[in-house]
């Protein structure tokens, strides 16, 4: 189970969770007399390494991003620290061009006997508009304009499989993977992506509210505050990582 989680890109620290909750689970089992033993406890705990999602060095996230051209995915998760599920989620009813935001509605879920599920974010942070920057937006409106070439699709999707579908994880998983091999970038799990935001966002003198309101982290030291949606404070603060990270926009054609 542990090297088919491997094999779908789950995270080492994923994997040691999952066993310690499959361990005690058993150790109920066993003293409720529903198993004769906990076979987990026969197993070590997989290691979790010291960092196991340390984000790309600036460097490397330039190298990704020049070579990613007009595919909006990879900015998204860079620029804005977006989890993969509001990625795949994302529709063009969520993206306002005119004011420069887009809005974290939904995301994505594979559903235990397959298929999928859109699911709404776990807290009222989540949710919270963000800013696009230039970079992003541009390339969004070449796939918007491709997508009403099309004619569209049933779902709206701005990531989907061609029929309009969703993106399975595990091919976003494996585009991400072929994205830093191309790129000569050593691999980073997908999720890494949102830790680079983070610590660009720091890099680019980001003060620690706006880092926080770009990531939408909900934690016990949160306030309430600075959980306040500010669209301006967080615009500046995305101006500030596209500035950082100096990527320059390709000549692109607007519909």
């Amino acid at each position: 189970m542990y090297a088919a989680m491997r094999k779908d890109g789950k995270s080492e620290a994923t994997i040691s969770q999952t066993h310690a909750i499959l361990r005690r689970a058993l150790e109920v089992a066993v003293r409720e007399r529903k198993a004769t033993y906990n076979a987990a406890a026969l197993m070590d705990r997989p290691a979790q390494p010291k960092n196991p999602r340390e984000g790309l060095a600036l460097a490397d996230a330039r190298k990704v991003l020049a070579l990613a051209g007009d595919d909006p995915r990879p900015y998204l998760a860079l620029f804005l620290g977006m989890r993969q599920g509001e990625c795949l989620a994302l529709s063009w009813a969520d993206i306002d061009f005119d004011t420069g935001t887009l809005h974290v509605e939904r995301s994505l879920a594979v559903k235990p006997g397959g298929g999928f599920v859109f699911e709404t974010p776990k807290t009222r942070l989540s949710q919270a508009p963000l800013p696009l920057p230039t970079v992003v937006s541009s390339r969004l409106a070449v796939r918007y304009a491709q997508h009403l070439a099309e004619g569209g699709d049933p779902y709206g999707l701005v990531f989907h499989n061609g029929a309009g579908e969703p993106i399975h994880p595990r091919k976003d998983w494996a585009n991400w993977r072929a994205l830093l091999s191309a790129a000569g970038v050593e691999h980073h799990a997908l999720h890494a992506a949102r830790n680079t935001t983070a610590t660009l966002l720091r890099s680019a003198g980001v003060n620690a509210q706006d880092q926080r309101a770009i990531m939408r982290h909900a934690t016990l030291t949160m306030t309430e505050h600075y959980q306040a949606d500010d669209i301006d404070r967080k615009r500046e603060a995305v101006a500030a990582l596209e500035a950082t990270l100096g990527v320059a926009l390709h000549d692109v054609a607007y519909a």
